[in-house]
């Protein structure tokens, strides 16, 4: 069998053609044949077709590109039969099409070429590089062979056909191996929240038929997967509190309400500013004044108002005495214990002294705060 598979691939190389299996036959399909065999297998060209052909759903176009299928006559049949080694076969070499050059973009990526791409995508080299790569000088002016096959030319590789778009399309494949772990995509998705628990990333997650947390308030027929990778555990360290909700309406509210005390405070630390820019513009006009009077006295500074960076310096003070004691709140503290939040919500938003940010677009069942105490 070895053998015959060689010598069919060197009849497809000739003649740039592609024979298919289209139907094997067993030695238990054959039993009330005269002659016994092993197995029996038809091969049948490429543009012959193999399989049915589907009813086009909308409007059909006839355009003028040539197809691929052509009910080509090309056929071969082989049998292999007990207690010898010796494969018979029937060939019919007769097509109806053009064969060699002309007809070696109606033929498909051979497997090992396949694996070649896939091997140079695994190792980061790009699609364009590699078809560059593959297509090698057959596009270069030195290197311009005609397609017609009575040429006296040698036969063109099939690899100056392919396109840009069969690299992508194997690229695909490849990064569905890494995406859908498994077949199934219940058992894919499990095996996705396993791996990023090990990877310390899962907040929670809820498969259809699992039962609800207790308390949580959900359907059984609920599916929750709450991620949070490492960095942006460390990138929420310092918030105060959460929020989640099922509309925006309670969670603008928190937005506006921590807007406008930021508001006040900013009202409060510019009058401040300008207060003490006031007098300590006041103070510089009398020492520009008293250098013309020798003899007056100059005014006492106060040793808070004695520069700008001063003045600067008492602001920002002001500023990290208000966040620090607003911090050390136990109202706008969190407990991340046995803290459980579904997916399926509409928006949670993590609050802080100043800021409010949207974090997630969700559907939530339930409104809570989580607070120091753990109540929602």
């Amino acid at each position: 069998m070895d053998h015959f598979q060689a010598r069919r691939g060197q009849e497809q190389k000739k003649q740039a053609i592609e024979l298919l299996c289209a139907r094997t036959f067993s030695e238990d399909d054959a039993k009330h044949d005269q002659g016994r065999y092993l197995q029996r297998q038809y091969f049948v060209c490429a543009r012959h077709g193999t399989g049915g052909q589907k009813k086009p759903k909308g409007l059909v176009w006839n355009r003028k590109i040539a197809r691929k299928r052509m009910g080509c006559p090309c056929r071969l049949v082989v049998k292999s039969y007990p207690d010898t080694a010796v494969i018979l076969g029937k060939y019919e070499s007769h097509h109806n099409h053009d064969i060699g050059n002309a007809n070696l973009r109606f033929t498909r990526i051979s497997k090992d070429t396949k694996e070649l791409i896939a091997g140079l995508l695994r190792t980061g080299v790009s699609p364009e590089r590699i078809l560059k790569a593959l297509h090698g000088t057959a596009f270069d002016e030195e290197d311009h062979r005609p397609l017609d096959s009575t040429s006296d030319c040698l036969p063109l590789p099939r690899n100056i056909f392919i396109r840009l778009c069969d690299i992508t399309r194997i690229q695909k494949e490849l990064d569905a191996e890494n995406i859908r772990l498994n077949r199934d995509d219940g058992k894919s998705t499990r095996e996705w929240a396993e791996k990023l628990a090990k990877q310390n990333s899962l907040l929670g997650f809820k498969a259809v038929n699992d039962a609800p947390p207790p308390g949580s308030n959900l359907t059984c027929d609920t599916f929750s997967l709450m991620i949070q990778k490492p960095w942006q555990q460390r990138m929420y360290l310092l918030t105060t509190w959460l929020f989640c909700e099922p509309t925006q309406s309670a969670a603008n509210s928190v937005i506006d309400k921590a807007e406008k005390e930021e508001n006040r405070q900013d009202q409060v630390w510019q009058s401040m500013r300008k207060k003490h820019y006031s007098l300590l513009q006041q103070s510089s006009d009398i020492d520009s004044d008293s250098e013309d009077r020798p003899l007056a006295k100059k005014p006492r500074r106060s040793s808070k108002l004695s520069s700008l960076a001063e003045v600067e310096s008492a602001y920002g003070r002001q500023r990290r005495s208000y966040l620090k004691s607003h911090s050390s709140s136990p109202t706008h503290s969190i407990r991340s214990a046995n803290l459980f939040v579904p997916f399926h919500f509409s928006l949670v938003v993590i609050v802080d002294s100043f800021e409010a940010m949207a974090i997630g677009s969700v559907s939530i069942a339930n409104v809570g705060r989580i607070c120091k105490d753990g109540q929602s």
